[in-house]
């Protein structure tokens, strides 16, 4: 279970003396006296995921490919060990393909729940990952350091077939280096490594501070978080996650 942070909000009730009216003839406090403040006010709530010790619930997923080419494109997901570049005594969460469609997205999902039901907030992500994507290395259709994306949807996040036989996200990510109204973009998981013989090296990504990204749960208090890659660069790309942060303030 994730660690779960909550912010007290404080109601101040303030009492009125400054003439003996607001008192009744029995001693209590006439109504007049009262100064109120709404006290079932929506908490700040933020959920943190590490995943050192296991997945956390979180599953792995794949889109924008054609149904059927799963071994073609190399897709993994699981959880294991780091590798020695990053830290050889913790875990995370892997994630990995070889882009042969210029546009495949992989993602990893969970739902959260103990939000106000229907309840709209502005959330904050912060995503720790360990990668191997040079900054301003070239690759066939674009750099390695491909954008991440993170965001939130009442639906869980899934894919469809389309027309043309390729398997698309039921929610509106975006595409390559754009956002979308279900996801924003944090940035790229590009690091400072030799683009010929790369190590992992971490990164942690935020949300900006001039995109504010909005959910609003379903009935339950309940929404599903999303992080994935957006790529057209045309080659393996190799990921860990080993922390998800997302922090819901009521709007």
């Amino acid at each position: 279970m994730p660690s779960l942070k909550r912010y007290a909000q404080w109601c101040i009730i303030g009492l009125l003396v400054s003439s003996t009216d607001i008192f009744s003839q029995d001693g209590s406090v006439s109504d007049d006296g009262l100064v109120a403040c709404k006290d079932d006010e929506p908490e700040e709530m933020t959920f943190e995921f590490d995943f050192a010790n296991g997945t956390q619930g979180w599953q792995g997923g794949f889109a924008d490919y054609p149904q059927g080419q799963e071994s073609f494109f190399e897709l993994t997901f699981d959880f294991r060990a780091l590798l020695p570049d990053l830290d050889p005594n913790s875990a995370g969460l892997f994630i990995s393909g070889n882009n042969h469609s210029d546009d495949l997205f992989m993602f990893v999902k969970r739902q959260v729940t103990g939000l106000e039901p229907d309840e709209t907030y502005e959330v904050d992500f912060e995503v720790e990952i360990g990668s191997e994507a040079g900054e301003g290395c070239a690759g066939i259709g674009g750099s390695p350091a491909i954008t991440l994306k993170a965001g939130a949807s009442e639906i869980e996040p899934s894919t469809v077939l389309d027309s043309d036989g390729d398997l698309r996200m039921n929610i509106d990510k975006g595409n390559q280096s754009l956002g979308g109204d279900d996801a924003q973009v944090l940035g790229d998981i590009g690091v400072d490594v030799d683009c010929v013989d790369p190590v992992f090296m971490a990164k942690r990504l935020e949300s900006p501070v001039d995109d504010p990204f909005d959910v609003t749960t379903d009935s339950d208090g309940a929404v599903w978080l999303m992080v994935g890659t957006d790529s057209g660069f045309e080659g393996i790309t190799r990921l860990f996650y080993t922390e998800i942060e997302a922090h819901f303030s009521p709007k």
